[in-house]
């Protein structure tokens, strides 16, 4: 019988695939790739990495509506954000001014207006919730950075129609 056909084959977990010659009855093993990641390539889990989008940074800074030290205000949160959640934390809605001027290294007089400008544009949200104890903090968009490896659609649903999320080809 000559040919190839393509069947589903279950292996236990002593057995591999292979090729048997029947005239010369020479057994050949299939490699068998444990991922579908090409060869050479592997996924890098880097907690102290994050992936930011660019072209948004570049139109945001174009467009006039942020300035250099607000991109670098955004560009610092992506630094501190956490795994998988983009946190913001220790930040919050009863972080002191002086604590925040000190934080992202701006004049205290301004630190409120830029930090609701952020806010309004959909850089980040501020959550509360009630557990055992009230928690509350800052999320980073999303779609600004991300620091992980999974993302939960249920976090970038949360921006969406802000002015921030519009900006996004």
């Amino acid at each position: 019988m000559s040919g190839y056909t393509n069947r589903g084959i279950s292996l236990n977990h002593e057995e591999i695939l292979g090729k048997l010659n029947s005239a010369t009855g020479e057994f050949i093993g299939i490699p068998v790739k444990s991922n579908n990641l090409p060869k050479n390539v592997s996924i890098k889990r880097m907690k102290n990495f994050f992936k930011m989008n660019t072209l948004l940074i570049n139109k945001l800074k174009h467009s006039g509506l942020l300035n250099m030290e607000e991109i670098g205000i955004i560009t610092y949160m992506s630094t501190i954000a956490e795994w998988n959640t983009n946190s913001l934390k220790p930040l919050n809605n009863d972080t002191s001014t002086r604590m925040l001027a000190d934080f992202f290294m701006i004049n205290r007089n301004k630190v409120n207006k830029v930090l609701d400008k952020l806010f309004k544009l959909g850089v980040y949200m501020q959550v509360k919730i009630h557990k055992d104890d009230v928690i509350d903090y800052w999320v980073l968009n999303p779609n600004i950075s991300w620091k992980g490896t999974l993302a939960n659609d249920s976090l970038f649903s949360h921006f969406e129609g802000t002015i921030i999320n519009s900006m996004i080809e």
